[in-house]
């Protein structure tokens, strides 16, 4: 479409050089060909700097950026988002994002959010495709790493061999880890019939936190009891 639009205002500046040369006036001739060379080189820059983009993978211009962080802070459940990266693919663009919620929350409802981001980006933003969505407990650009903290089997093992001789320890049935800000907080789930009162569970609690202390591992450790 711009190749003939080209040709059909370019021919009326032609036009008017070659117009102007017969009337006389010969650097009308100059003037016309300095136009239609500058047209060329415009369009050619309108159509091609794009077409670079696309293949270098650009992100989207600042004004659907910021659209979308709009639309993903929008969605409840999400307190914040951070490392927002876009790229445009063919006339498409995919979002990669991650997405700060509670630390709390289970791993379904973490799964629910991010699944409603897709949802909502692919809904609103024409151009989007594909959404990566990364769900981030805590800022991991400025909270410490918990990389290299022991997973389940390990931290398991680890925390039997310190409570292995309380007896009150031994009736738990559940541990929950949160793994927040480089420490492996523990959750401990013991059934409603080991409660005996609030001093007993404090005294427990407490004993508990004692054993784990020295584990530069484990952070705060809270009891759970039904």
């Amino acid at each position: 479409a711009w190749h003939h639009r080209s040709d059909a205002v370019s021919s009326v500046v032609v036009l008017v050089g070659v117009g102007g040369t017969m009337a006389g006036l010969p650097y009308l001739d100059a003037i016309a060909a300095i136009v239609v060379a500058f047209m060329i080189a415009h369009i050619g820059w309108d159509l091609g700097l794009p077409a670079f983009l696309e293949l270098v993978d650009a992100g989207l211009n600042e004004e659907r950026v910021k659209k979308i962080r709009e639309t993903i802070l929008a969605i409840g459940g999400v307190r914040a988002i951070h490392m927002l990266r876009t790229r445009s693919l063919g006339g498409r663009a995919s979002v990669d994002v991650h997405v700060l919620v509670e630390p709390w929350l289970s791993v379904s409802e973490g799964h629910m959010i991010s699944q409603k981001v897709m949802d909502r980006l692919m809904e609103k933003i024409d151009e989007v495709s594909d959404v990566t969505v990364h769900i981030d407990p805590e800022d991991d650009e400025i909270a410490a790493s918990c990389s290299g903290l022991p997973l389940r089997d390990k931290a398991e093992q680890m925390l039997a061999e310190r409570w292995g001789e309380l007896e009150d320890a031994a009736s738990r049935h559940r541990l929950l880890f949160h793994y927040l800000d480089g420490k492996v907080d523990v959750d401990v789930y013991f059934p409603v019939s080991a409660f005996r009162d609030e001093t007993a569970a404090g005294r427990l609690q407490a004993e508990l936190q004692r054993r784990v202390d020295d584990l530069s591992q484990f952070g705060q450790v809270r009891l759970y009891y039904g």
